[in-house]
């Protein structure tokens, strides 16, 4: 298991509506109640590890 995502609306007077994104596999995103997410294809991350 691992965390991809994290939203806080609220913390104290220090984060309102943050948006974290953990993951460089995914683009996720919160907006008008909905949570939006997208697998990104990245056709060169094969030649970088290799």
């Amino acid at each position: 298991m691992e965390l991809l995502y994290l939203y806080i609306k609220r913390y104290d007077d220090v984060f309102e509506n943050q948006q974290i994104n953990f993951s460089s596999n995914y683009n996720i995103e919160y907006k008008d109640g909905c949570l939006n997410i997208e697998y990104k294809n990245n056709k060169y991350e094969r030649l970088l590890w290799r």
